[in-house]
């Protein structure tokens, strides 16, 4: 699976102002940069991480669905399903730790 859009998402949503912790953002950008790789490995955490912030992407995309035009719907739709795929990755993974 091609986690470039995935990345890309989570990169720009993960900011520092996020976190009241910088160490936290950095290791967030850390697990976030793995799925860069073409072989990687996530730890429990990693996938834990990733599960949290992608369920809080889900949100913001979802929330921002009815606030955006309707051509620009579509390409909400497309990021959505991307990001139902990824998750169910990473209930896999979940299930292998």
């Amino acid at each position: 699976m091609d986690f470039r859009l995935i990345v890309e998402m989570l990169s720009l949503w993960n900011v520092p102002a996020m976190w009241v912790d910088s160490r936290i953002y950095f290791d967030v950008k850390t697990t976030i940069a793995k799925l860069s790789s073409e072989k990687f490995e996530l730890t429990e955490d990693d996938v834990y991480l990733l599960t949290w912030l992608t369920k809080g992407l889900n949100k913001a995309v979802h929330s921002s669905f009815k606030k955006v035009p309707l051509d620009q719907q579509e390409d909400l739709k497309l990021k959505l399903k991307l990001i139902k795929s990824f998750e169910e990755f990473l209930i896999s993974k979940n299930k292998m730790h």
